[in-house]
């Protein structure tokens, strides 16, 4: 807008020098040099409003992106976890107790129908029901992970919990060895 005021008061200064033939002449060109100077005002505003608009949009498709990253770095595949295990440098291993029972039916029912839902999950003892010495009150424990590291144990209670496979938060144990795989028949789903 300043360059415009100057082109209009330096018309004006060259219309009243001018004598009165040469004054229409001088108008146009002082009306034309002001058409002039606006477009090219105009077409820089333009420029400078299109630039600012495509840094958004550019800000924009890379929040997007690495938010798509983030989102795809977070899902946990139970495959994955074995890398997580490898970790793990203390010698203790844990699973998660999703729950307990005096008779196996009822673990069994829960570990046939999750593998139904994940196929091969109980092949990969991923899921399994166990049963503890008889001298315990509910001896038929249902077990989600095996021989798992403490920073594996957790993304799993997490998975447990996201996918409600226990009531309330399930509990990492550790690993005992002399529990005995329960297996389970279809009979019991």
């Amino acid at each position: 807008m300043a360059v415009v005021g100057l082109v209009v008061s330096t018309g004006v200064a060259i219309i009243s020098a001018a004598d009165k033939e040469k004054s229409l002449r001088a108008a146009l060109i002082l009306f034309a040099s002001v058409g002039f100077v606006a477009s090219i005002v105009a077409t820089w505003q333009q420029h400078i409003t299109s630039e600012t608009e495509t840094r958004r949009s550019e800000k924009a498709r890379a929040e997007l992106a690495m938010i798509k990253a983030i989102a795809s770095s977070a899902r946990v595949d139970l495959a994955d976890l074995a890398a997580l295990n490898a970790i793990g440098s203390s010698g203790a291993r844990y699973h998660i107790q999703l729950s307990v029972d005096p008779k196996p039916d009822k673990p069994c029912k829960v570990a046939l129908s999750l593998n139904k839902k994940f196929p091969g999950i109980i092949e990969r003892h991923s899921i399994r029901v166990v049963k503890r010495p008889s001298w315990h009150k509910q001896p038929y424990l249902l077990l989600f992970g095996k021989d798992l590291t403490l920073a594996a144990a957790d993304v799993l209670q997490q998975l447990a919990a996201a996918q409600a496979l226990s009531n309330g938060l399930a509990s990492i144990e550790p690993e005992q060895r002399d529990d005995e795989d329960v297996p389970c028949s279809p009979s019991q789903g």
